[in-house]
């Protein structure tokens, strides 16, 4: 109660930053743990507190590098490249993240071995509940040769030959998953269950050679995914035919910029053309605005004439000297603009 009351003299800007710093805190705790754990070569529990480090503060930079470097020190490149690529999506400048897909973008076999090991893999978990064992082991043991560091691939394996009860060969498969991950759970109870069982085997059953069904020719055969050789072809053809259209495009952007370059030569010389064109424009449009004015005054000069003519008829006689001699004067006008023809006309 006393907190609560505590909070309502509290600005939500408060509560706010006092909450995302409690989350900080967890998260940073988890993060330690998750750095002690790994040091002790414990990558399971590791992993476990950095998601939970990251589930508390998403933009904890370190926590997503480490859990990238231990998903890739467990074989799976995926999810590794995907932390590397969220971390460096939250924080581009100084990001330990970009340093790590820089280096494996050189590892190009070692990158191709790891994607084709992945499809095995999911392609076996399928096949194994499909209760198709034998079909799931020989894909088991492509990806294991492919990626020897898959932990998940590894024991998945070793629960096959459990399955078919041939023990020794579980023991061997998960002795190779130590050696990446030692104190993983699920191979400290694997490995109990296998010890446990072959103390309960008949000895002379143990010095039997179990057949492993996965060896015969109608089982590999269903192996249609390419083998290591072929997947690095695919690769590499792959990459040629990028080289290609990469060489195909530089080319067209060339003749895009050629014809660029003719329509900035062509729009360096209109400025000239249309500075011609617009004298012209002009020069004309003067002559039409002078023949308007002359018409104008004559227009004028003939209004004139007939008014001084109405009054002429009409004065008969009496027509003063000088309204005759405004209109010699306006005649003198007339002709001084117009030819007598035309003004005849």
């Amino acid at each position: 109660m006393i907190v609560a009351d505590a909070n309502l003299y509290k600005s939500p800007r408060t509560i706010e930053r006092e909450t995302r710093e409690a989350l900080q805190r967890t998260s940073n705790a988890y993060y330690v743990s998750a750095v002690r754990f790994a040091s002790e070569q414990d990558y399971t529990h590791a992993t476990e507190y950095l998601r939970r480090a990251i589930r508390y503060d998403k933009f904890h930079i370190r926590a997503r590098n480490l859990l990238g470097l231990l998903m890739f020190q467990q074989g799976e490149i995926a999810e590794a490249i995907k932390e590397w690529r969220l971390s460096l999506y939250m924080r581009a400048d100084r990001n330990r993240a970009a340093y790590y897909l820089s280096e494996l973008g050189k590892e190009k076999q070692l990158i191709a071995n790891m994607g084709q090991s992945l499809i095995l893999f999911n392609e076996a978990l399928k096949l194994a509940a499909q209760d198709q064992g034998d079909f799931a082991l020989v894909r088991l043991k492509k990806a294991t040769q492919l990626n020897p560091r898959f932990v998940k691939a590894h024991l998945l394996l070793a629960v096959c030959y459990m399955n078919k009860e041939a023990y020794p060969a579980a023991r061997e498969v998960l002795e190779r998953a130590k050696a990446v991950d030692p104190l993983n759970p699920d191979l400290l109870r694997y490995e109990q269950m296998v010890d446990e069982a072959i103390e309960a085997m008949d000895p002379l059953q143990t010095e039997e050679e179990i057949r492993d069904v996965s060896t015969d020719e109608e089982v590999l055969r269903t192996l249609n995914d390419p083998d290591l050789q072929n997947f690095a072809g695919e690769k590499e053809k792959t990459e040629r035919i990028r080289d290609r259209k990469l060489v195909l495009s530089q080319l067209l952007l060339f003749l895009a910029g050629l014809l660029l370059g003719g329509l900035f030569i062509s729009y360096l010389w209109t400025p000239g053309q249309l500075r011609e064109l617009t004298e012209e424009v002009t020069d004309q449009n003067l002559t039409i605005a002078r023949l308007e004015q002359e018409n104008e005054s004559l227009t004028t000069l003939l209004g004139q004439s007939k008014e001084l003519l109405t009054t002429i008829t009409e004065g008969g006689g009496k027509i003063s000297e000088v309204v005759l001699a405004d209109v010699r004067a306006l005649l003198k006008d007339i002709q001084n603009q117009v030819p007598l023809e035309e003004y005849g006309k």
